[in-house]
């Protein structure tokens, strides 16, 4: 029976040819920028930094930290002079930096166990959870086919949940107010996290401001950059989705639905005691992170890079439910939802557009030009459905998921955490766990190779 416990030595050599196969023919041009750009701080331009990029059009919109990491990672690139100016045009190099992402992911893996240590389970149980993480399709999609770099602010918001479940409120500040400098998302779950465990008025003030320095001191080096202010202070593509769903309640005067719901998340947690049961504290809190970062996904436009932030959240809760099976299968239809939205929104762009920065794109060139090529959405957009307004159907559909998450792990009676002992056996669900995964990235990839060879051979 023991082989059937754990995932087998197949699953392992599938889902590392999958990686493979997925880290050199998939790749988004937009990690070029900030990895390209950061040879502007290696050659010495650190105050004027955003001023000389811009006169290479490389728009920078982040704050530094991006950057910097690049940089630090491009040194190698330079000393061996394989690349030393500023450029997008970076050939093969993309899966240089597309290595530091990965790494990062390896690293987030870490806080990943340790937290499942923290919160009770056993070694063998904090390995499933993490392998369950590192199997969630979206997060493969982020990582290994979009390529982008929000492993950065996941990697940082993990370390400091591990430390905010320790109560070790000065490094939880820290890892959190990093994560900060790279995406803001992670603020909607900091706050109420904070407001979980500090209830003094003076205290909280005292903390806010310290995690928030380290966003002020990136911004105040570059304040009087005009090219840092427009690009970055003033970029306006993510801040104003967050006032794009609201209910009309009086001529003229609008309920922002996130900014209300987070509030009253954030009142909940200041008004609510949960240092008696240690359990509870930690089921209350990642269950707090869903919901907040459900609720987020929900009610803006967002890109489909800013979705593997959430995933840490879905495993967790996931794995421990006892319904674990019915949680799987609905990250499944998540996927296909989640798909069939990215390629119908982000046609000729988030699509087989992805071979593009691949080692096989340079051998279909048709495969770019719209007039020549399928397009991915012609598989999720049947001919007699086929209007301009179809992705909402996967969009509704994608949102309904993250509701029944919200609602089934809600700590409730029913489903309160308790020891390892009522976790289900991995081997009564490890079949979902391969349909999550294998099927799910499967419904990017299969379309994708499909439009690749059949615009290949369509022109030869």
């Amino acid at each position: 029976m023991e082989p059937s416990d754990k995932p087998g030595y197949l699953d392992l050599l599938f889902y590392c040819f999958i990686l493979i196969l997925c880290y050199f023919s998939f790749n988004h041009s937009d990690i070029l920028y900030p990895g390209g750009s950061s040879f502007t701080y290696l050659n010495g331009h650190i105050k004027d930094f955003y001023k000389v990029n811009s006169g290479l059009e490389l728009g920078n919109n982040y704050l530094p930290s991006s950057y910097i990491l690049f940089a630090i990672w491009n040194i190698p690139m330079k000393l061996l002079g394989i690349m030393s100016e500023a450029t997008v045009d970076v050939g093969y190099l993309i899966f240089w930096y597309k290595f530091l992402t990965t790494l990062f992911l390896a690293a987030a893996s870490f806080f990943m166990y340790k937290i499942g240590r923290t919160i009770g389970l056993s070694s063998q149980n904090s390995k499933l959870l993490t392998i369950l993480w590192l199997s969630s399709p979206i997060l493969f999609f982020g990582q290994f086919i979009f390529g982008q770099i929000d492993i950065f602010t996941i990697f940082f918001a993990l370390a400091g949940l591990y430390y905010f479940l320790q109560k070790r409120i000065m490094l939880f500040i820290l890892f959190f107010s990093i994560s900060f400098t790279f995406k803001y998302f992670t603020f909607f779950m900091f706050l109420p996290l904070l407001l979980l465990i500090e209830k003094k008025p003076l205290k909280l003030v005292g903390y806010l401001l310290l995690a928030l320095l380290p966003v002020a001191l990136e911004i105040l080096f570059y304040i009087n950059s005009p090219e840092f202010v427009s690009g970055v202070v003033g970029f306006t593509g993510a801040a104003p989705r967050l006032f794009q769903a609201y209910l009309s309640v009086f001529q003229g005067i609008n309920i922002y639905l996130f900014p209300f719901l987070w509030f009253v998340i954030c009142g909940v947690c200041f008004y609510i005691d949960l240092s008696k049961d240690k359990l509870v504290f930690y089921q209350v809190s990642l269950y707090i992170c869903l919901t907040v970062l459900c609720l987020l996904f929900m009610l803006i436009l967002w890109g489909p890079h800013w979705i593997t932030i959430l995933t840490p959240f879905l495993a967790v809760n996931l794995f421990m439910n006892k319904r674990i099976k019915y949680f799987l299968l609905l990250d499944f239809i998540m996927m296909f939802a989640f798909v069939g939205y990215t390629v119908s929104v982000f046609q000729m762009n988030v699509d087989q557009q992805l071979f593009g920065c691949g080692v096989l794109g340079k051998f279909n060139p048709n495969l770019f030009i719209p007039e020549n090529t399928l397009t991915m959405n012609t598989f999720f957009s049947p001919v007699n459905l086929s209007f301009a307004g179809f992705w909402s159907i996967y969009f509704t559909l994608f949102c309904a998921t993250l509701i029944l998450y919200i609602l089934f792990n809600f700590p409730s009676k029913e489903n309160t955490w308790k020891d390892c002992a009522t976790l289900t056996p991995v081997n009564e669900y490890w079949n979902y766990a391969r349909l999550r995964f294998f099927g799910g990235v499967t419904i990017f990839i299969i379309p994708a190779f499909f439009i690749y060879f059949y615009t290949l051979f369509r022109y030869r």
